[in-house]
């Protein structure tokens, strides 16, 4: 379909690895510019194929974060990826995709440049600690204009994947209580144990 030069200016900038892994945007008019709301928040979801081929090759994702123009990737002494949240769902329409999400939430206004990087790789190269090669493979724009809200970075652990899907893909743990990244649990309305079972 042909689109006019100023729809082409406003689609996100990709590489080739985008194509080469048949990765999408979600949704598919996901602009090149996003603007994060009045708390901060913005949001960039991508669409992708769970297994690679018939040899069982898998996409793991990582991400960076950094103010546009410059290569400061810190406020107030804080990494700025400690202000995303990447996690993965799969595809309510298709098996054989995932959504890999990327929830934004920048500390202070500013323009920040988020950038997405994937490594092809297997389980058994994975568990074998095989050296990581993350590859950029799509970025954009982030445009806050203001921040009412404060954001309170997540804790400072190892980068990547927060959520169950990545122990699924990697070491079979189907999760049987908790599907989400994010579990709320309430001290006043709940018991102060909180369990959370896999099924190996």
């Amino acid at each position: 379909n042909e689109i006019s030069l100023q729809q082409f200016e406003n689609l996100p900038f990709v590489r080739s690895l985008f194509f080469r892994y048949n990765l999408n945007f979600s949704p598919p008019n996901l602009p090149a510019v996003l603007v994060a709301d009045g708390a901060g928040t913005s949001n960039v979801s991508l669409r992708a194929p769970n297994k690679l081929n018939t040899d069982q090759r898998l996409l793991l994702f990582h991400y960076n974060l950094k103010f546009y123009d410059s290569n400061v990737n810190a406020y107030d002494g804080c990494d700025l990826k400690r202000f995303v949240m990447q996690s993965t769902t799969s595809c309510a329409d298709a098996s054989q995709f995932d959504l890999v999400h990327f929830r934004i939430h920048l500390p202070c206004s500013g323009d920040f440049l988020l950038d997405i990087f994937a490594h092809e790789t297997t389980r058994n190269e994975y568990l074998r600690g095989k050296p990581l090669k993350f590859k950029s493979v799509c970025k954009w724009k982030i445009i806050a204009p203001q921040s009412n809200s404060i954001m309170v970075p997540l804790p400072e652990c190892a980068g990547g994947e927060w959520g169950p899907e990545k122990a699924r893909r990697l070491f079979f743990m189907r999760p049987l209580t908790h599907q989400e990244p994010i579990v709320n649990h309430s001290l006043m309305t709940s018991s102060p144990t909180l369990k959370i079972s896999f099924k190996l």
